[in-house]
């Protein structure tokens, strides 16, 4: 009786528990080494690519929207939205079908409207990474795993699937450009004063 009681609160109180769910990963995991950046060039993608993030641990596609959040707050996204993802060797998703192989050419379906900026993100072993591309228009991408995953090797691992993500980025301007554009404005101020006093005498 005791046992079938026990077994009874424990199936209450899984059912209370609220079931873990995307919308729960608000952050990504934690940045592991090596660093996207650190290990392949960018423009070892054709077309190259204008910046990453990662490597990180797990399966991105627990983290949808926790990429579309990277994506605003890192790159200045707005509307981020997931697009798909193709697994290696099959041809469902965004992608054409590909190997898993450590590079290759993605091909994307001709159906997906490229406008705007891309975000892919490329599984390879157990990390992930975020590489964006600014007005992508080509439909087929040269890629590289180098910067998302390696075995403790250090060798690439096979892709294992790639996600698509679309959306608009606005550019955020350096704080160098910010200071040149405050001197500029005061400069015209400065003129349009002096030339306002100059025909008043």
């Amino acid at each position: 009786m005791r046992s079938a009681l026990s077994v009874l609160t424990l199936t209450v109180a899984s059912l209370a528990l609220p079931a873990p769910s995307e919308a729960q990963f608000t952050e990504l995991p934690g940045e592991v080494l090596p660093d996207c950046e650190y290990l392949v060039a960018l423009a070892n993608f054709d077309p190259e690519a204008n910046a990453c993030l990662g490597a990180y641990g797990g399966n991105d596609m627990h983290y949808i929207e926790a990429i579309k959040n990277a994506m605003e707050s890192e790159w200045g996204f707005t509307d981020a939205e997931f697009l798909g993802a193709t697994d290696a060797g099959s041809d469902n998703g965004p992608f054409g079908s590909f190997e898993n192989a450590t590079s290759g050419t993605l091909n994307i379906d001709a159906g997906i409207l490229l406008s705007g900026d891309y975000v892919l993100v490329l599984k390879a072993g157990d990390t992930f990474s975020l590489y964006r591309f600014d007005d992508l228009a080509d439909y087929s991408i040269e890629f590289t795993t180098s910067g998302a995953g390696t075995n403790k090797h250090g060798s690439p691992q096979g892709l294992s699937h790639v996600a698509l993500y679309g959306g608009r980025s606005v550019s955020v301007p350096e704080p160098e450009s910010a200071a040149l554009l405050l001197t500029g404005l005061v400069g015209l101020g400065f003129v349009a004063t002096r030339r306002r006093r100059d025909n008043i005498a």
